[in-house]
């Protein structure tokens, strides 16, 4: 250790010396007073003082003050002859840690030094324990701030994730709705969509609620939390109160223990509002709660504006090409409407056929496109009153491929891809462009096939009459199992049979020149 022998005595400042630093390997440093002490103090660190009560100057009492001032952990011991109870206690409050009464013995201080060491190394240890309970306790704040990133790492990714699957805004909506309930462990979800113009919400998606209200309840705007959500842009958290439900209208829950309300956001607008409430186990919402929803109508709002601006190119992508088929139909009497015609029926055969919404949603988006890649075909070609050659018919065979470049700029579904590509594809395998037979033909392709005939055979033609449906009839039923998909005919048999054709026979249209070369 380092000990400091403070005393104005030097037959004590050598004595102590002497035993301390030859017999216990200790440094030891003197002072004759008071003041000197403390110059040494400031210098060096020291373990341990042994200090006279009185000498010139401070005395040992207020030199202890002064010292435990600039080292609080230092250990002194006070050496005094005129030793009395009220000093004693005095100096054990001002932090002094022993006490030799002169004259002492050597054995006297062995003993003291022992017992200083082993306070000194308990100290030292409990300071170690100190900064170990510090650093865990850093350690542990540091951990529950990572574990917190993480988690809001990992919702954030979950909820990207979740929403670069959605392709619509009505998906969206129905998605922010479960992400809202899985994220906050809530029973009902329900999201308003705000009508500027009527100045209400309406609720159009929904977890837990009755869903016959769906699409049918709304709520004035500053009605209720979600109307006074929406009027004031802010958040509401909070335990049930009296007049205050937690949805507007008893089928959806009325009142709750705890609700939660979060405006959706598009550049600082309202646009809708999302409410929750009844939390699994009683629980009520809470500020992490609203965090989590926080991040959730953001990204929902980055979303939405994508969808939008994404259906915003995609329309006007979509009617530029619609006005190119126009165009092309156009060019001749016998061609106009055909193919909005043509996705007419094909729609009614998939109902028919209680094929899905997606494919029934393909059918309505590709079948006006069916056509598309005609606009590379000359004129003379697709115009031509009579017969076709065979190169004459080799370009027209090209149209579909050509369609498919044209429409794969609008990013579009397989599904609908395929329509454009293999709507000339035969059952038989002797269709173009790729020859597929039978069940490797696309459905939709096959439902395709078969309107685009049945509406070419009940048009006029430049060089015929058109039939009438029972001619038209006879003739696809004919070619069944070689041209078209049997149970495709079927249907349109049966649709025409029952009056349930969409076309009217008296418009005039025709597909082209294709059907003069197939017959």
């Amino acid at each position: 250790m380092n000990i400091l022998v403070v005393d104005d005595d030097p037959i004590i400042r050598n004595l102590l010396d002497a035993y301390l630093r030859e017999f216990k390997g200790n440094n030891v440093f003197l002072a004759t007073d008071g003041i000197e002490g403390l110059n040494w103090i400031q210098k060096v660190e020291m373990d341990c003082v042994f200090m006279d009560m009185y000498m010139p100057g401070f005395t040992g009492l207020e030199t202890l003050g002064r010292i435990k001032q600039l080292n609080k952990d230092v250990m002194i011991v006070l050496m005094t002859g005129q030793p009395s109870f009220e000093i004693m206690i005095e100096a054990i409050k001002e932090g002094a840690s022993d006490f030799l009464i002169k004259p002492f013995q050597l054995e006297q201080v062995n003993l003291t030094v022992e017992r200083l060491t082993k306070e000194k190394r308990l100290l030292n240890e409990n300071k170690l324990l100190t900064e170990e309970v510090r650093a865990k306790k850093i350690l542990e704040e540091l951990n529950l701030k990572l574990e917190k990133k993480v988690k809001e790492q990992t919702i954030l990714y979950t909820i990207m994730d979740q929403l670069s699957q959605v392709r619509g805004k009505e998906d969206l909506f129905h998605q922010i709705v479960k992400m809202a309930a899985h994220l906050t462990e809530a029973r009902k979800v329900a999201f308003f969509l705000w009508d500027r113009e009527a100045g209400q919400l309406r609720l159009i998606a929904g977890v837990g609620v009755d869903p016959s209200r769906i699409n049918h309840l709304v709520v004035p705007l500053g009605q209720g939390i979600v109307g006074r959500v929406a009027q004031q842009g802010m958040p509401i958290l909070g335990l049930g109160e009296e007049g205050l439900p937690s949805f507007p209208d008893e089928s959806l829950g009325g009142k709750a223990s705890s609700f939660l309300a979060m405006p959706l956001k598009i550049r600082q607008e309202t646009f809708g509002v999302l409410q929750l409430a009844d939390r699994d186990q009683g629980r009520p919402f809470s500020e992490e709660d609203l965090f989590l929803l926080s991040i959730l109508s953001e990204k929902a709002a980055m979303t939405i504006e994508n969808i939008a601006l994404y259906e915003n190119v995609v329309s006007n992508l979509y009617a530029t090409l619609k006005a190119l088929v126009s165009t092309i139909e156009a060019k001749d009497p016998y061609t106009m409407k055909h193919s909005e015609r043509v996705t007419q029926l094909a729609m009614t055969i998939a109902r028919k056929m209680n094929r899905p919404e997606e494919e029934i949603a393909a059918l309505a988006f590709a079948g006006p496109l069916h056509d598309i890649g005609k606009i590379g075909v000359q004129d003379y070609v697709l115009l031509k009153p009579s017969k076709l050659n065979k190169d004459e018919y080799d370009m027209i065979k090209m149209h579909p491929t050509t369609g498919e470049r044209i429409i794969n700029q609008l990013g579009i579904s397989a599904m609908e891809k395929s329509i454009i590509r293999h709507h000339h594809e035969r059952w038989d395998g002797c269709g173009y462009p790729d020859g597929l037979k039978g069940d490797q033909i696309p459905f939709l392709c096959r439902i395709i096939s078969v309107a685009d005939a049945y509406d070419a055979m009940t048009s006029d033609r430049s060089y015929r009459k058109a039939l009438n449906q029972e001619e038209a009839l006879q003739e696809i039923t004919r070619c069944s199992q070689s041209q078209f998909d049997p149970q495709v005919v079927e249907v349109l048999v049966e649709i025409v049979n029952n009056g349930d054709n969409p076309l009217n026979a008296a418009e005039e249209t025709v597909t082209g020149g294709e059907l003069r070369m197939a017959g």
